[in-house]
């Protein structure tokens, strides 16, 4: 039995899929429509959060018309978590979002 969104974000037909980033691979959730001209907005987490606390924002910005990508961060959820410290140190996490960036503007992700 699936677990229910929080927030309600049942009703926002979130997609999950992974993107390998950075030399790991994370998990991402993706709502609202957008085209690849529309805006997207960019939701990383920050500690010790996950990709559902951002659930009002996510809401709110489909809602207004947004596309929505919200990646679990290195080490949360269902993205890879490397066993070695340093690699979750903040080099390694803004490399994992301009991989998340580019990954996004680059290709039809």
């Amino acid at each position: 039995m699936t677990q229910p969104l929080p927030y309600g974000l049942d009703a926002y037909n979130i997609r999950f899929h992974t993107l390998p980033i950075n030399g790991i691979t994370l998990n991402v959730a993706e709502a609202g429509t957008g085209t690849r001209k529309g805006p997207t907005v960019f939701l990383p987490h920050g500690f010790p959060e996950c990709w559902a606390s951002w659930g009002p924002q996510i809401r709110f910005l489909v809602d207004e018309g947004y596309r929505v990508v919200v990646p679990e961060m290195r080490g949360y959820g269902d993205s890879a978590a490397p066993a070695a410290i340093e690699a979750h140190d903040t080099v390694e996490l803004a490399a994992d979002v301009i991989g998340l960036l580019d990954a996004h503007l680059n290709s039809a992700v």
